[in-house]
């Protein structure tokens, strides 16, 4: 099991925080749960960065009005 959070954010940077159990019993689940903790870091941090680039709403216009 994992959980990452996002702990702060600028306009330029994001910080994360990730926290994976490993199993001392199995190297295969620790591998696992490395893996899902880190594409959940990744999903975040794509998630953040597509926020710079949402837009107000307001509509687009192309070439000029008449």
């Amino acid at each position: 099991m994992s959980h990452a959070e996002i702990v702060k954010r600028s306009d330029a940077t994001v910080t994360l925080q990730v926290t994976i159990s490993l199993d001392p019993k199995s190297m295969l689940r620790s591998e696992e749960a490395i893996r899902d903790a880190l594409n959940n870091v990744g999903c975040l941090a794509a998630e953040q960065a597509l926020k710079q680039f949402d837009t107000d709403g307001s509509p687009i216009i192309l070439g000029t009005s008449s």
